[in-house]
């Protein structure tokens, strides 16, 4: 049966980062673009469809996270599947819909962690403690080897160990998706200035949990989040239409 591809049309009440999510997975379906192609470069898309950087970015992170595109840090994106699984591409544009932006996603994974804090300031172990010193040596590792994915993979575990010393499963299980998004973009924003700047907010966090305080605690995490959302979404880089950003070394 032929398939028949996405409407690529502009719709008055969507989000602009639908229409380019939809835009993409057509090029995809239809064939423009084969499993190993290089997607244009985000720039290059956000000129071509009128829209800005920020909705482009947000586009392709929707379809990395249904492997339908893949990041290669200091490259670019890759078409990584076909479009076998029509219900994982409405997935994502459906996150898309739901979802006001990234910057959304990650207030809420922020509000997430400030309680996950504020449980473990009050039930901190050292084994805990350990799991989280043991995160941050492997990220200081990666920095001075340039390996922007074991840096990634170790912030996971941060935050994981962090979620799991909570012992609260519910708050663990609302994280990780909320992870696996937003990696996406500090895997293609991280450089070696910021990647040292957070292993330095992480090891505020653990300071503070030794110290058994939650107000500095708190204080610790809000100030992580700052950082990393500045330096994954590059915010402080976006012009007011969120068109363009200079040029930025990677590790």
């Amino acid at each position: 049966m032929t398939k028949v591809p996405y409407s690529v049309n502009l719709h008055s009440n969507e989000k602009k980062s639908t229409y380019v999510a939809r835009w993409l997975t057509a090029q995809i379906e239809t064939g423009e673009w084969k499993i190993g192609d290089k997607l244009p470069s985000e720039r290059m898309l956000a000129k071509k469809l009128h829209v800005s950087r920020t909705a482009v970015r947000e586009a392709i992170v929707a379809l990395s996270v249904r492997s339908l595109v893949r990041s290669v840090v200091g490259d670019g994106n890759y078409v990584s599947s076909a479009v076998d699984s029509l219900n994982d591409v409405e997935s994502a544009l459906q996150a898309l819909k739901e979802s006001e932006s990234l910057n959304e996603i990650w207030a809420i994974r922020r509000q997430i962690e400030l309680v996950i804090g504020q449980l473990v300031s009050e039930r901190s172990e050292k084994r805990s403690l350990n799991a989280l010193q043991h995160a941050i040596s492997i990220m200081a590792k990666a920095v001075q080897c340039k390996d922007v994915e074991e840096y990634v993979a170790a912030n996971n575990s941060f935050h994981i160990a962090l979620a799991k010393a909570a012992k609260n499963p519910f708050l663990l299980n609302a994280l990780l998706p909320l992870l696996q998004i937003t990696n996406q973009q500090m895997v293609i924003n991280t450089t070696a200035d910021n990647g040292l700047s957070i292993i330095a907010k992480h090891e505020a966090i653990i300071k503070a949990l030794k110290r058994k305080d939650p107000k500095e605690v708190l204080k610790s995490i809000s100030y992580h989040f700052q950082l990393s959302e500045e330096s994954a979404l590059m915010r402080q880089h976006e012009t007011k239409g969120g068109d363009r950003a200079p040029e930025h070394k990677q590790m």
